[in-house]
């Protein structure tokens, strides 16, 4: 599915999309609220955390496994095909790694293949059962096993990955960001600009690569038929024509929402919807049950994992009143 081109790619979305979209998401928003509010009574009491692993990572990962209709006893198992899956996204792999990386997707997809059978055995409504039992590409033909595969595939990995690093990346600019924080704790409304803010200035995907499949030109620039491309469309987001003083984190600017972290189009990302309401529920609580929230002292560097694809940093500590 990410990388069909029309017009297959809009009918495979048309599959997918209604469980991602905004109303569709929206039907998730109990199960959400309910996984943000666990995971803040696991540390509320302690005053402190490493929110990447007590929170980011769990929040969307525990949403999107129920919802592909994966197992949470599953999640270490899939965590680790995560992680895989996008270790090839950082370059510069040794051999040992590019093995396991193809190793490990290879595992992921018979992991896949074996839920799918279940679903088929016993139907749910779960997404990986209605795309084995219900659904019809182009309104007419059931899927094949390879094509679920795949979509599954690129829906759990898209799920969870970046929707754990938007949400690091906006605790960060929110904290580091003088004022913001006291203004989102007065006024909580003002939550979801503070989403489209940090999507903005830190997109969690930086571009994605595409092949050119004929002779063309952009900016003066010619492009050669078979071109492998990585067209970093986050660039767009600090375009000045766009964003008056694009470098600074505003949660007053009136077009946040105007960002490319999602990309544009007809291969807008499909979780869109899904990634804002987690966003948006995981801040609303975070701000009020967290009171006093700050940067541990001493204890962050504010590092990055390199990555040529993904923007995404490797820890960050929060200290807060504890209740």
């Amino acid at each position: 599915m990410l990388g069909s081109n029309p017009p297959q790619h809009k009918k495979y979305r048309e599959l997918a999309d209604p469980f991602f979209t905004p109303a569709g998401s929206e039907k998730r928003r109990g199960l959400i609220t309910q996984i943000v509010n666990e995971l803040v009574d696991d540390f509320a009491h302690e005053g402190s955390c490493e929110f990447v692993t007590a929170f980011a990572v769990p929040l969307p990962v525990r949403v999107i496994t129920i919802m592909m209709g994966f197992k949470l006893d599953d999640i270490p198992k899939l965590k680790k095909y995560s992680e895989a899956w996008v270790l090839p996204l950082r370059g510069g792999l040794s051999r040992e790694e590019e093995v396991y990386a193809g190793e490990t997707g290879v595992e992921f997809q018979h992991f896949i293949h074996a839920t799918m059978q279940e679903k088929r055995a016993h139907p749910d409504d779960s997404v990986i059962s209605y795309l084995v039992n219900e659904a019809r590409f182009d309104g007419v033909r059931p899927l094949e096993d390879h094509e679920i595969i795949n979509i599954v595939d690129h829906l759990y990995i898209g799920g969870n990955e970046t929707t754990t690093f938007a949400l690091t990346s906006t605790m960060w600019l929110m904290l580091d960001t003088p004022g913001v924080y006291d203004a989102v704790r007065a006024d909580p409304s003002r939550v979801k600009n503070l989403v489209e803010e940090g999507l903005r200035c830190e997109s969690p995907t930086m571009g994605m690569v595409r092949n050119a499949i004929v002779d063309t030109e952009v900016g003066g620039v010619k492009i050669p038929k078979g071109s492998n491309l990585h067209l970093r469309y986050a660039a767009g987001n600090r375009d000045e024509r766009m964003f008056a003083c694009p470098a600074r984190f505003d949660l007053d600017r009136t077009n946040s929402a105007r960002h490319m972290a999602f990309s544009l189009g007809e291969t807008h990302c499909t979780g869109a919807g899904l990634s804002r309401l987690e966003q948006n529920v995981a801040f609303d609580v975070l701000v009020k049950r967290l009171p006093n929230l700050r940067f541990t002292p001493n204890r962050n560097d504010f590092t990055h994992h390199p990555n040529v694809t993904l923007r995404a940093m490797k820890e960050l500590h929060l200290s807060w009143d504890p209740s």
